[in-house]
């Protein structure tokens, strides 16, 4: 019977190590994953910052039909490689939530069903909270609860049920920006909503809101759409400071449009000379 508990014993003490063992293997591999992620991450936004050196050299924002073929190539490059950047610090942001909790604990899904149904203010305010984090690499710092209200901030397709309404679309925007950016300026904030309710007025005058898209035919929309958001995003950009501006044109394709980092952004809406092809 001793050498049966023994054996038993010796049997789980067994299964245990190899366990372990294959536990900090899987650590090991993951910690390799995400120091190969923030190693790209850095290789983009070193690319990124010199594209927007060569495309913001002068002060003035061309009109979309004035812009160079070079420029246009420049500008595609460096939107293709913000997406990818934003697609590399999710999963590095998701990756570092993963190590913490396998899944979002009960507490957070009552925080973000709480930021749900409170005003567009505050989810503005705490979808770009994530957003900054993420642009500033800070993928530790993020909870479970804000990539679950990203998830369901998506499922509501915002442009679709808040691009009708110019005074609900700028709240929402110019909290999301201001929270990405962590802008402080009372004057530079009030601006920024003035300048998006004011661009959303003109847009639904037009018929250049989301919901207006017609069904076929898009192509003149499109191209009428992106001219009032390429206005609108040059007034934004001059309302800021040097180093807001980078992190501005780092994190957001516009001002129109609700960007939540890579995700949920519908390609047609804009002209493949803008984000290049699929």
């Amino acid at each position: 019977m001793k050498t049966f508990g023994f054996i038993g014993v010796a049997a789980v003490f067994t299964t245990l190590l190899v366990m372990l063992v294959l536990l900090h293997h899987a650590k090991k591999q993951q910690c390799e994953v995400n120091q190969a992620l923030r190693q790209t991450i850095q290789e983009l936004n070193a690319r990124i910052d010199e594209l927007a050196q060569q495309t913001n050299g002068s002060e003035k924002t061309p009109a979309p039909h004035e812009l160079s073929g070079e420029l246009l190539r420049l500008r595609s490059e460096a939107t293709l490689l913000r997406r990818h950047q934003d697609e590399l610090l999710r999963q590095l942001a998701t990756n570092a939530a993963a190590a913490h909790a396998v899944m979002p604990a009960s507490d957070d899904r009552m925080w973000v069903n709480e930021v749900l149904q409170s005003d567009l203010t505050r989810q503005g305010t705490a979808a770009g909270a994530l957003r900054g984090k993420l642009l500033r690499r800070e993928t530790t710092n993020v909870s479970p609860a804000e990539l679950l209200l990203q998830e369901e901030l998506l499922k509501r397709d915002l442009n679709q049920t808040l691009e009708r309404s110019p005074i609900e679309f700028a709240a929402f925007q110019t909290s999301f920006i201001q929270g990405a950016l962590n802008l402080s300026n009372e004057g530079t904030i009030r601006d920024i909503r003035d300048l998006i309710q004011r661009t959303y007025e003109q847009a639904v005058a037009q018929g250049l809101d989301v919901a207006s898209k017609p069904a076929t035919g898009t192509e003149e929309w499109v191209e009428r759409r992106f001219a009032l958001d390429r206005a609108a995003t040059a007034e934004l950009q001059r309302l800021l400071t040097p180093e807001e501006r980078r992190l501005f044109d780092r994190a957001f394709l516009g001002v129109m449009g609700v960007d939540l980092g890579g995700v949920g952004v519908d390609r047609s809406n804009y002209p493949n000379r803008f984000l290049g092809e699929p």
